[in-house]
C-alpha cells in the first residue's frame, strides 16, 4: 500500500507515473461530475472546491473523506461523491449521512492480512453534527474506534486531516494525540493537512507520517512553489508480524493544459530536499524542540492568518493590503455607530464575517496556534524559540499564498 497525501485534480487527467499498489490518500473535495453547476456551494470560510473526476480512471484507490471540503458543495456533493465511488468500486471512509456512518472504518486486504482505516479530521467547515450528514471530526471516539478495529484487523491506519496549512511543524498536542492512538493499538498515522511535507517518526510499534504534503495538486493553483509541488509518500509493507514501510518523494508538475504529471523524485531533486526532510526531523527531536519549532511556525504566520482578520494586536510589524485597510475602514464607522448609538449591529455582513472566528475558534490547530502565539508574546508561555529554529524555519517556511 502507498500513503500519500492530498488529492484534487479538479478537471484534470493525472497522468500516473508512480509504483503499483493501493494508493490510501485523502480526496480533498467531492466529485460533482460534468455538470458542477446543479450543486450549490456552501457558506464557509475559505473557498469552496470540488473535482470534476478523479482523473485516473486505472489506479486502485482508497479514500479518505473526512476534510474539511468534502461537504463544500452540501449533502449532495458528498451523496454524488460517495455513489461514483461506490459504482467504481472504491472504498473510503471519513464522511456518511451521519455521525456514526462518517465513523465507520474502512477494511482492505493487503498481502494476504486486514486493514482497517479509520478517517476523521479537525472540527472544521462540514462537520457531522447533531444528527447532519458530514464528515468525522476528531475526538475521543477515535481510541474506541482503534481498540474496536484492532480486534478483527491485524493493522489499523487512522488517516487524519489535521495540521497548521502551509507550516511544516507539527502542533504539540497533536503529537500526543498520535502517540496515545499508537499505544491504542494503530499502526500507522496516515497525516495531512499542511499541504507542504512535515517529518515522520517511529513510535513504539508503529510509525507516525504528521503531514504527506499535496500529492496530486495543479501546480498553477499553488503558485508553482517548491514546498507544495512536492510530497512525501510511503510505500507500506503489511505482510509480515511487524509493519516495514519506506519512504520516497513525490513530485507533481502540468504536463499539457488539463493534464497533471505524478512522478517520483529525481535522486537530484531528491538530494535538494534532504535539508528540508533533516529539519522536519530536527523539530521532532524531543518535546521541546516540537514546542519551540512549533512556535517558530505559528509567530511567522500569526499576522496575516490570525492576527488581521481578528484585529488582534501584530506580533510584528505588518503591512496592510489596500483590502485589509478598506475593511479596517468599515469597522471603525461600524464601531463609531455603536459608541453613538449605544447599540452593536448585527448584519448579514457581520454573520457572514463571523464565519472566519468560527473557524479559528472550533478548529484545533487554529485555536491552538492563537493561543500560542498570544502567549508568547504576553509572556504567559516559556518561548523555546532559538537561533536555530529561526534558521531553520526561514530556510523552509513559504508565505502563505
Amino acid at each position: 500500500m502507498i500513503l500519500a497525501g492530498d488529492y484534487i485534480p479538479k478537471g484534470c487527467r493525472v497522468d500516473w507515473r508512480l509504483p503499483s499498489g493501493t494508493v490510501l490518500c485523502n480526496l480533498e473535495a467531492p466529485v460533482l461530475g460534468d455538470a458542477p453547476e446543479r450543486f450549490r456551494p456552501s457558506p464557509k470560510a475559505g473557498p469552496n472546491l470540488y473535482n470534476v473526476t478523479l482523473g485516473n480512471e486505472r489506479r486502485e484507490f482508497a479514500f479518505n473523506l473526512a476534510n474539511n471540503h468534502m461537504m463544500d458543495y452540501g449533502p449532495e456533493g458528498m451523496r454524488a461523491t460517495l455513489a461514483m465511488l461506490s459504482a467504481r468500486g472504491i472504498p473510503c471512509c471519513g464522511a456518511g449521512e451521519t455521525r456514526e456512518a462518517a465513523r465507520m472504518p474502512m477494511f482492505l486486504q493487503e498481502s494476504g492480512r486486514e486493514i482497517a482505516v479509520i478517517g476523521c479530521c479537525e472540527h472544521q467547515f462540514g462537520v457531522s453534527y447533531g444528527g447532519r450528514p458530514g464528515v468525522a471530526a476528531l475526538g475521543g471516539w477515535v481510541f474506541d474506534a482503534v481498540r474496536a478495529a484492532r480486534k478483527r484487523a491485524d493493522f489499523v491506519v487512522v488517516s487524519c486531516h489535521a495540521a497548521l496549512e502551509s507550516s511544516p511543524f507539527p502542533d504539540p498536542e497533536l503529537r500526543l494525540f498520535y502517540h496515545r492512538l499508537i499505544d491504542e493499538g494503530a499502526s500507522v498515522i496516515h497525516g495531512h493537512h499542511a499541504h507542504v511535507p512535515q517529518g515522520w517518526e517511529q513510535y513504539g510499534e508503529g510509525v507516525i507520517f504528521y503531514g504527506m504534503g499535496n500529492f496530486v495538486v495543479d501546480p498553477a493553483c499553488w503558485g508553482n512553489v517548491e514546498p507544495y509541488c512536492w510530497s512525501v509518500a510511503a510505500a507500506v509493507d503489511f505482510s509480515g508480524k511487524k509493519l516495514q514501510w519506506r519512504t520516497f518523494l513525490t513530485r507533481v508538475e502540468k504536463s499539457g493544459p488539463q493534464t497533471i504529471l505524478i512522478r517520483e523524485c529525481t535522486p537530484e531533486e531528491q538530494a535538494e530536499r534532504q535539508e528540508y526532510l533533516a529539519i522536519c526531523a530536527r523539530a521532532l527531536r524531543d518535546e521541546d524542540a516540537v514546542i519551540g519549532y512549533f512556535q517558530e511556525g505559528v509567530l511567522r504566520h500569526f499576522d496575516r492568518l490570525y492576527g488581521i482578520p481578528l484585529r488582534l494586536p501584530a506580533a510584528q510589524p505588518v503591512r496592510l493590503t489596500l483590502r485589509n485597510r478598506i475593511r479596517y475602514a468599515v469597522e471603525l464607522l461600524a464601531d463609531a455607530w455603536a459608541v453613538v448609538s449605544g447599540r452593536k449591529l448585527c448584519s448579514r455582513r457581520t454573520r457572514n464575517r463571523a464565519r472566519i472566528p468560527f473557524n479559528f475558534f472550533q478548529c484545533e490547530s487554529h485555536s491552538r496556534a492563537v493561543a500560542v502565539a498570544l502567549g508568547v508574546q504576553i509572556g504567559e508561555y516559556p518561548d523555546l524559540r532559538t537561533a536555530r529554529t529561526a534558521e531553520d524555519a526561514a530556510r523552509i517556511m513559504v508565505e502563505l499564498l
